[in-house]
């Protein structure tokens, strides 16, 4: 071979070299970006299952034969650990909170009041919401129709909605205050019961009671008394089944990553299939 010729294959050699190296290294950090994406569905996957896990926890803990030592539903927290996750389990009885169309305008300024608004500030957003949900077009005069919202291509709803997260569109309302706000009301049991006391928190009974006279409690005390029905209705300790529940599920693993499911079931009292969801939503830290 000719010098000019082994030079040639020297140089080829070498770019030969260089990429090949440039195959390898694109190759181990492709390797390694699977790995890592792989490594983060597994963490994912045992996250999930690990609030599977806490949703069973809390149906067979409302399952208990004992009232005793059925969980409560009133919010209380309990925590778990399960197979090395730290769980936060708490259950809400849907019938223990505020139905948005049992508000009243005093009641309603309560709440946001409660819920860290100034007197003016919850003023306007309790106005604002009960002219969402109410039947006719006609603004409070702090509140907000048609008028207010048609810059915004919005309408509101003027009947009670269908999900709590569509009030994010009410004027005044923030994610934050949505947030501190949906453990406390619901859009749920119009259609499977009304209000029942012996299951609200301690905030929400304070809400209820500033109706006054007009208040869901009050009004059925008053209906008891014409029928004849005990005054104090009884509440769910002999039975959950058939109540609208929200069970929330906060997992965190050893790393501190964290993930949290929040459903809505209902108790079947069927030993094939305890329970079914209504609705789930899930977020991740």
């Amino acid at each position: 071979m000719r010098r000019a010729d082994r030079g040639y294959a020297s140089v080829a050699a070498v770019a030969a070299l260089a990429v090949l190296g440039a195959v390898a290294y694109l190759i181990s950090t492709s390797d390694r970006a699977a790995i890592t994406a792989l490594e983060t569905q597994a963490r994912r996957a045992k996250l999930e299952a690990a609030a599977d896990a806490g949703l069973d926890f809390a149906v067979r803990g409302l399952s208990a034969s004992s009232p005793e030592q059925r969980w409560s539903v009133q919010g209380a927290e309990r925590r778990v650990q399960f197979q090395g996750f730290d769980l936060r389990i708490s259950i809400q009885d849907e019938h223990g909170k505020i139905s948005l169309s049992d508000l009243t305008e005093p009641s309603a300024v309560r709440l946001f009041e409660d819920l860290g608004r100034s007197e003016d500030a919850a003023t306007d957003v309790a106005e604002s919401l009960l002219d969402w949900v109410d039947a006719d077009h006609d603004p409070r005069p702090h509140g907000a129709e048609d008028a207010a919202y048609a810059g915004l291509g919005l309408k509101p709803r003027n009947q009670a909605p269908l999900t709590l997260d569509e009030l994010i569109r009410v004027r005044g309302m923030d994610r934050q205050l949505l947030a501190r706000l949906e453990p406390l009301v619901t859009a749920q049991y119009d259609a499977t019961g009304g209000f029942d006391g012996t299951t609200a928190s301690a905030e929400v009974q304070a809400v209820m009671a500033a109706a006054g006279d007009q208040s869901p409690q009050a009004i059925q005390a008053r209906v008891n008394r014409l029928t004849g029905q005990p005054t104090v209705q009884p509440g769910p300790s002999a039975s959950l089944i058939g109540r609208r529940l929200t069970v929330d599920v906060h997992v965190r693993d050893a790393e501190g990553a964290a993930f949290e499911r929040l459903c809505l079931i209902e108790l079947t009292g069927a030993s094939d299939r305890p329970y079914v969801v209504r609705s789930c939503s899930e977020s991740r830290d």
